[in-house]
C-alpha cells in the first residue's frame, strides 16, 4: 500500500522488516515477501532490483512447489526483463505465466500482468494484441482490482495516439489519471503526466508537454524514480530545442 502511494522509502522499509522474520525460513511467505517488493521496485522503476526480488521469489515457489506464487514471480522478471532488454521473449514469458494464472479465479492483482503485457505490445506494435490485454485488465477492474488499469488505459491511450486518434486518446489518458486518483496513488499520476507529455510532444504540441513534465519531475526526484525521471528530463530537452 505504501509503494502504490508512492511512499518508496517507508514501503522498503516494511520490506525489510518483513524479510528479517523470514531469514533462513523456506516458506510460501518469504515468496510473496519478496515477490511484492518486486512490484514495488517496478512501479520505481528500479528494473534490476525489481529482476533480483522477482528471480528470488521465483526460487522460493519453487521450493514450497507453488505454481500460482511462480507464475507470479515469473511474470514480474519478465516485465523487468521487457525493460532493461527489450526482447520480446520477456513478453512472451509474461504471457505464458498469465495463462498459468487462467484455471484460478483467485489472481488477487491479475491486472498487473494485463496492465504489462498491454504497454509492452504496443510499444512493437502488436496492438491488437495489446487492446485484448487492456480489454482484460478493464474487466478487471469490475472486481475492484484496479492495480493494472491505469498501465491499461495508458497503452489504450498511446495505441489511440498512433492511429490518429486524438480524441480518444485523450479519454483514455483522463481514465487513467481517474484510476490513478481512486488508488491515491502518486507514482501512477507521476507516469501518467509523463505518457501525457510523449503524446503531446509526439504531436509537435509545446506547451502542453512542458506544463505535464513541470509536474511530473518533482514527483519523480521525490519518490527517488531515477529512471522515470531520466525519461522526463529528456523530453523536456527535446521540447525545448524544438521552442528554441
Amino acid at each position: 500500500v505504501l509503494g502504490d502511494r508512492g511512499q518508496f522509502t517507508q514501503a522498503h522499509e516494511c520490506f525489510d522488516e518483513a524479510l528479517a522474520c523470514v531469514v533462513g525460513v523456506t516458506h510460501e511467505i518469504g515468496t510473496s515477501i519478496h515477490g511484492w517488493r518486486s512490484a514495488v521496485l517496478l512501479w520505481q522503476g528500479r528494473w534490476d532490483d525489481a529482476r533480483v526480488a522477482a528471480n528470488e521469489s521465483a526460487r522460493i515457489a519453487e521450493l514450497t512447489r507453488s505454481l500460482f506464487q511462480l507464475s507470479i514471480a515469473r511474470a514480474m522478471a519478465g516485465y523487468a526483463n521487457w525493460m532493461l532488454e527489450g526482447q520480446p521473449a520477456s513478453l512472451q514469458a509474461i504471457k505464458d505465466a498469465t495463462a498459468w494464472l487462467a484455471p484460478s479465479e483467485g489472481g488477487l492483482f491479475r491486472s498487473l500482468n494485463y496492465g504489462w503485457l498491454a504497454d509492452g505490445l504496443v510499444s512493437v506494435g502488436r496492438e491488437t494484441e495489446a487492446r485484448h490485454y487492456a480489454a482484460l485488465a478493464l474487466l478487471r477492474a469490475r472486481k475492484r482490482d484496479l492495480i493494472g488499469v491505469a498501465m491499461a488505459y495508458r497503452a489504450l491511450a498511446r495505441a489511440a495516439a498512433d492511429g490518429q486518434h486524438h480524441d480518444a486518446s485523450s479519454r483514455y489518458l483522463a481514465l487513467a489519471m481517474k484510476t490513478a486518483h481512486e488508488r491515491d496513488s502518486a507514482h501512477e499520476l507521476a507516469v501518467t503526466r509523463l505518457c501525457e507529455a510523449e503524446i503531446a510532444a509526439a504531436r509537435g504540441e509545446r506547451a502542453r508537454p512542458t506544463a505535464l513534465l513541470d509536474q511530473a519531475l518533482p514527483a519523480f526526484e521525490s519518490m527517488g524514480m531515477a529512471w522515470h525521471q531520466g525519461q522526463a528530463t529528456r523530453l523536456r530537452a527535446l521540447v525545448s530545442s524544438r521552442s528554441g
